[in-house]
């Protein structure tokens, strides 16, 4: 009996964490033990902070604690352990590992039905009935219990029979009137009664935290599924696209083919008609040349004299030209730069779409808290003057739209509102977008502040035109009285007590999350709405008489140096002259990337403009071919026959029959010179020939292989593109099994809570009471929720739409190009 007096409570030692005995036990400065990993883990996650609290009391250490184990501690729950596995033992064949053992029986131990609270003893059956028979059912009796020592007090050792409100102790009779003697007490009964109830209230939270994160976990388990299949669409509809690309550029190669055939076939054609006639004027120019032969070997001057004017002794002007580039390198070119921007295209969609990939989150994003953070996704809205209602005024760039009493007559257009105020941007809102409205009236007049598709309706006076009167538009009403949001004609009153006259509103479209925010020295959330979008989303802004919306400018302008400073002199203010922002500097900061961009775009106008220009003649545009002999220069066929020109001599032909003889060996002389001429002329348009034909083969070769160099590129970047996918996929399932076992940790330590409670109230007034305290600051420990699962399906469209059609039209301009190129 006397080593049954020393009671150690195996609850002492349990990690508040992780609800097991100590492993590793550690003690922070407040008093309150850990295991070594728990603490740890905990404040591994406090490290960003660098304020560091404990779980159960939330004191906050700063710097991080030194831990070091606890050998005492570490020591006692080693005892308890080897205790507990004694206990767990059976000792007796009569009494179960859980019953609690007759203290009279010697031997075998029998199970003990009842306790008494005078004795500090259990019985068996047979030894309670001696026990009645001894004490005549004087003594205060209970179910058997293994903590009869818990129900004394140390101090006085007397039965622990009141509760001490002040001290949230449980006190003898002989502590009542000593320490405890002005507190406030009451019965253990009393105070079971008391503390039960709000002991139950918090089991039945309990109970709801345990459904709620059950709920969110078959939640979480159809978010991945659902993921899973978005995923598998997504790789499917992409493996469709770049095979759909591929095909397509199969049939250019074979366009471009055909056309350069096409080419060949007609400069053949024309090289061979050239042949033919070459020949021709050969044989025609034998022929003269015999005649004259004949002719200057003749004695009889009369029939010189006579057949000399039938005699042509020019002989031929027509001559030839052969292409000294006669090459299909610019079309060979132009396939290569086809195949460098759709390269360059490619990988920057390639880009664009990892990052869409990416933005699919199953975990929400944590929402930004800073001004700063929004500004990140800034984005420049303008009024549609085409929408903009009759009675409102457009000024500053369309960014600013006043309520007024009058008609601006604007033009008749399908999309202008014509019976409310109302006006649409014209950019639309898709990503994540943010940007800020400044809002004023008379004190009376409120506006409205909202996105819409752009698909709403803009005629007539029915309310469903109003933004936030349907279900395609969310807005927020404004007024200095009150603060509302409306959807699909239902209002939501705000609880809002002064809004600013700045509004943020920040929108992540494939998140489908849009905040309101009031903007002043800091960021106020005035109403977050979680839905999903299913189209690009407008600004819309609807106002009363007389109020005004300006749209602010958050981003940063150009200008030339010389023009800015000019502006500031003039001006006697340093201000920006678009958005009025003054600057703190005197002197402007050069953005070098816009001054690089504009040297080149200057460079490359200036090179355009500096080429120069095929010689012609300047009065008739005419090509230079003939020479006058009175004015020496040259002249085309027109200045030839004008007036200009007039009596000119251009090639004298008459002389004397002496000098005709000389005229006619010169006349020999050139023929033969031109007959020699177009033989090696025939023999280059032979080689011409056959050079065009290899070019073409060897072009033919060149296209195919850029054209595979593309197909390549394309099979590279389906299979580069379905691997991030498969990555992103691998990356948000290992997410969704860390979320899933995290819940499922979560939800048995809320399980394994409860159990105990429910242990708890079983037990008696004393050892209930005892127990309370802790048991709350289980209850009570914060563990942080996980995040509920949103926007788990691929937004296919996002980042596949339309790659199809921009690749061809980009192929299509540039085959365009190598067609005129390939025109010899």
């Amino acid at each position: 009996m006397a080593e049954a007096s020393i009671s150690v409570d195996q609850d002492q030692f349990t990690c508040p964490v992780c609800l097991d005995l100590l492993k590793d036990p550690v003690t922070i400065p407040c008093g309150h033990s850990y295991c070594m990993s728990c603490i740890t883990d905990c404040w591994n996650q406090e490290d960003q902070k660098g304020i560091y609290r404990c779980p159960l009391c939330k004191q906050t250490f700063t710097p991080r604690p030194v831990l070091g184990k606890n050998v005492v501690i570490a020591e006692m729950v080693e005892k308890l352990k080897k205790t507990g596995h004694q206990s767990a033992a059976p000792a007796v064949p009569h009494s179960g590992s859980g019953d609690v053992q007759c203290d009279s029986c010697t031997g075998r131990k029998q199970k003990a039905v009842k306790s008494c609270l005078e004795c500090r003893s259990s019985y068996c059956q047979n030894h309670l009935e001696q026990h009645e028979n001894l004490f005549s059912k004087r003594h205060n009796l209970m179910d058997a219990t293994g903590r009869l020592q818990d129900m004394i007090c140390p101090q006085h050792d007397k039965m622990l029979e009141i509760y001490c409100r002040t001290d949230q102790r449980c006190i003898c009779m002989l502590c009542l009137v000593d320490e405890h003697k002005y507190h406030d007490t009451v019965s253990t009964a009393a105070a079971r009664k008391e503390k039960q109830r709000h002991f139950e209230e918090k089991q039945r939270n309990i109970q709801k935290r345990i459904q709620q994160k059950e709920k969110d976990l078959q939640q979480l388990r159809e978010a991945v599924a659902s993921h899973k299949r978005s995923a598998q669409t997504a790789v499917e509809d992409s493996e469709r696209i770049f095979t759909e690309l591929i095909r397509s550029i199969e049939r250019r190669r074979s366009e471009v083919i055909q056309l350069i055939r096409d080419q060949e076939r007609a400069a053949v054609s024309r090289a061979e008609e050239r042949l033919e006639r070459l020949e021709q004027e050969i044989n025609d120019l034998r022929r003269r040349d015999a005649e004259m032969k004949q002719l200057s070997q003749t004695q009889d001057h009369v029939h010189f004299l006579q057949s000399l004017p039938s005699l042509s002794l020019s002989g031929s002007a027509d001559g030839f030209t052969v292409s000294s580039h006669l090459s299909f390198d610019e079309v060979v070119k132009s396939v290569s730069q086809l195949r460098d921007k759709l390269l360059q295209f490619c990988s920057e969609e390639t880009e664009i779409i990892s990052g869409r990939v990416k933005t699919v989150l199953v975990i929400l994003a944590p929402e930004y808290q800073t001004r700063e953070e929004f500004l990140k996704y800034s984005h420049l809205l303008t009024l549609d003057p085409n929408s903009v209602h009759k009675w409102l005024s457009l000024s500053e760039g369309n960014t600013v739209i006043t309520a007024t009493d009058t008609d601006q007559h604007y033009p008749d257009h399908p999309n202008r509102f014509d019976y409310w105020m109302v006006a649409l941007c014209r950019e639309s809102v898709t990503g994540r977008c943010y940007w800020e409205v400044e809002w004023s009236g008379d004190g009376r007049s409120a506006v409205g502040i909202a996105v819409t598709y752009k698909s709403i309706g803009r005629k007539g006076q029915e309310p469903e035109v109003l933004a936030g009167c349907n279900d395609q538009s969310w807005k927020m009403f404004c007024s200095p009285s009150k603060c509302s949001f409306w959807h699909n004609n239902i209002e939501t009153v705000l609880p809002v007590v002064n809004v600013s006259s700045r509004i943020g509103v920040y929108v992540d479209h494939s998140a489908g999350i849009l905040s309101f925010y009031s903007v002043s020295d800091t960021m106020s959330l005035i109403h977050r709405v979680q839905t999903t979008f299913t189209q690009p989303l407008y600004a819309v802004f609807g106002l009363d008489k007389p109020s005004r919306v300006k749209l602010c400018r958050l981003t940063n302008h150009s200008f030339c140096k010389e023009c800015l400073q000019q502006f500031w002199r003039s001006n006697n203010t340093q201000e920006c002259p678009v958005c009025r922002k003054r600057s703190s500097r005197d002197e402007p900061p050069c953005n070098l990337v816009l001054k690089n961009l504009c040297e080149s775009f200057l460079k490359e106008r200036n090179k355009r403009h500096s080429s120069g220009s095929e010689e012609i003649c300047s009065l008739h545009s005419e090509k230079l071919k003939l020479f006058c002999l009175e004015d020496k220069q040259p002249v085309c066929l027109v200045c030839r026959d004008s007036q200009q020109h007039d009596n000119h001599k251009f090639r004298p032909i008459s002389e004397a029959v002496s000098s005709s003889k000389e005229e006619l060996n010169k006349a020999l002389k050139s023929l033969q010179e031109k007959i020699q001429h177009n033989e090696k002329m025939k023999g280059e348009f032979e080689k011409t020939v056959q050079h065009i034909k290899s070019q073409a083969e060897h072009t033919d070769r060149q296209i195919k292989q850029q054209f595979g160099k593309l197909h390549q590129f394309l099979r590279d970047e389906e299979e580069a593109t379905i691997t991030a996918l498969r990555e992103e996929e691998e990356q948000k399932k290992q997410m969704m099994k860390e979320k899933l076992e995290e819940m499922n940790r979560h939800i048995s330590a809320l399980s394994h809570t409860m159990k105990d409670m429910e242990e708890m109230m079983k037990a008696n007034d004393i050892c209930f009471l005892k127990k309370f305290p802790a048991s709350m600051e289980r209850v009570q420990i914060s563990q942080p929720d996980p995040q509920m699962a949103s926007g788990v399906l691929i937004h296919v469209p996002r980042y596949l739409g339309n790659l199809q059609l921009k690749v061809w039209k980009k192929m299509q301009d540039i085959v365009q190009n190598s067609e005129s190129a390939g025109d010899l």
